[in-house]
């Protein structure tokens, strides 16, 4: 398992944030920060998770209250690299975060969410 990677990128105008590694206690405090970060960006946010390890409560809890703070201001917030990544679908799924937020299947599609 390795440590969290969080990389900030734009790509076609839209903010892409890639997560990578394990979403555990030490890595809590810097995904939050990374949330934390673009979470001024206008429109909002795609999160590509395929590289994610692992995802313990304390990190889903900081994903529900940024996915509930975007909404809130209106802002978008796709999740790409789930599908096919048991380790943070299953996850999500159980926590009902996938009724909250969209799922794409593709990072390309996630791009075409914003347009």
């Amino acid at each position: 398992m390795s440590e969290l990677q969080a990389n900030l990128s734009e790509e076609d105008g839209i903010f892409v944030l890639r997560i990578s590694g394990e979403l555990d206690y030490k890595g809590v405090e810097p995904f939050r920060k990374a949330l934390e970060d673009v979470f001024d960006k206008p429109d909002g946010l795609i999160l590509e998770c395929s590289g994610v390890e692992y995802i313990c409560s304390a990190a889903m809890g900081v994903l529900i209250k940024y996915v509930n703070q975007s909404r809130q201001a209106g802002k978008k917030v796709v999740l790409t690299g789930v599908s096919d990544n048991d380790k943070i679908r299953n996850p999500i799924n159980a926590v009902g975060l996938s009724k909250l937020v969209t799922i794409a299947d593709n990072l390309d599609k996630a791009k075409q969410m914003f347009r």
